[in-house]
């Protein structure tokens, strides 16, 4: 079932923005996309992506990394919590392309 949030986009147009989104940043490489589809294939995690996931974000009181958070989370259905987790992965994204941008300082 494809739900229409908010927004009026279906749940598979926001995940194949976000699946874009993640590919244009460099957290993604995908062998093909099928735009029609709205479908990515053979997708895998950059190193970029895998650091991130494995930083502890201070603003969620964790000792847990944030792949651990969105791991559980997901299992538990903890929508809120995995929205808190994703906004973290998006803060410490943007850190590391400052940090990029500065040329590491």
């Amino acid at each position: 079932m494809d739900c229409e949030s908010e927004s009026g986009h279906t749940d598979a147009e926001i995940q194949f923005h976000a699946m874009h989104w993640l590919a244009n940043e460099g957290y993604i490489r995908y062998e093909s996309c099928a735009v029609s589809e709205k479908l990515f294939l053979e997708v895998v995690l950059t190193e970029k992506a895998l650091g991130a996931l494995n930083s502890i974000p201070a603003d969620l009181g964790s000792t847990e990394s944030l792949g651990e958070i969105i791991a559980t989370s997901v299992k538990e259905g903890a929508t809120e919590k995995i929205t808190d987790a994703v906004k973290s992965f998006i803060a410490v994204s943007a850190g590391y392309i400052r940090y990029k941008l500065t040329g590491g300082s």
